[in-house]
């Protein structure tokens, strides 16, 4: 079976997801009638060519595979949210586990005033990641993922779905061959008060975003007393080494010593492994690590 055929194995899969993105773009708020036919045909136009760059919210977007252009508008919607929830301009985000940017890229392009960080340790994604945020001036590049502890891992990724990486094999995989996962070292790190002060993060930020295939606990407790206001977790129902969003806001109360509370998630399909959530810390800039 050859890349391609993979590739449409596996968003075939996904065909409702695909039409519900569809929706998505049609109702994008804050994209004009113009904005939404250039992302349509600029998406579709990559995929029939088989290309790998596209213009996405006005600059060129590099990516690893084929149909991740499909894939863009949930993150339009995504942000959108957020937006209506935290306000992104001006605000201060973490991204863990950024891949090629597909969400830095969209805050950074629609909210300009946004600094973002954005933290990817496989090299294969982060040259993209870095071509992609060339052209944003407050959008840094962190070479390197977050844990609860310094180490170096293995990072299983297939080729053409970089984005499902994961330190489990099992979760690289899931819905693709078995035999097609590469097997990577990456560098994990504490993001500790002292590694904070030299990337300029503040000590409380506006947003920390997480989605890091199974790995979610170990970044919780590699935030090493970060203070945040709100979070956007990609939880599990089934994955390895997941959390569902209630044991992500035990974890929260575990290191915090404040419950989030939990104010809005998604509606997964009955055979869906993953729950997006967005939890508020009650007590912005009181809570304290353990």
């Amino acid at each position: 079976m050859t890349q391609t055929q993979n590739d449409v194995r596996w968003y075939a899969g996904r065909v409702k997801d695909l039409l519900a993105i569809e929706r998505q773009l049609l109702t994008a708020t804050g994209l004009g009638f113009s904005e939404r036919a250039r992302l349509w045909l600029e998406r579709w136009s990559a995929v029939a060519r088989n290309r790998r760059t596209l213009r996405y919210l006005g600059a060129p977007f590099e990516y690893d595979g084929r149909l991740l252009p499909l894939l863009l508008p949930a993150y339009v919607d995504d942000v959108s949210r957020l937006d209506s929830i935290v306000s992104l301009r001006g605000a201060t985000v973490i991204d863990v586990g950024a891949n090629v940017g597909q969400f830095g890229a969209t805050v950074t392009r629609r909210f300009p005033g946004a600094s973002v960080w954005s933290f990817e340790p496989n090299a294969t994604p982060l040259e993209m990641l870095r071509r992609n945020a060339s052209g944003a001036a407050n959008w840094t590049i962190v070479p390197w993922g977050i844990a609860e502890q310094d180490m170096e891992a293995n990072l299983w990724a297939v080729e053409g779905h970089s984005a499902q990486g994961s330190i489990y094999r099992g979760n690289a995989l899931l819905g693709l061959r078995e035999d097609s996962a590469v097997e990577y070292r990456v560098e994990l790190r504490r993001l500790t008060p002292a590694r904070r002060a030299e990337l300029q993060i503040p000590d409380v930020v506006d947003l920390v975003k997480i989605d890091v295939e199974g790995a979610e606990g170990a970044v919780l407790a590699g935030l090493d007393g970060l203070r945040w206001r709100f979070m956007t977790i990609e939880t599990s129902r089934g994955r390895e080494g997941g959390l569902t969003v209630d044991e992500a806001c035990d974890r929260c109360e575990e290191i915090w010593q404040a419950r989030p509370q939990v104010i809005w998630t998604s509606t997964p399909a009955p055979d869906a492994i993953t729950v997006e959530a967005i939890l508020a810390m009650p007590t912005p800039g009181a809570a304290q690590s353990q």
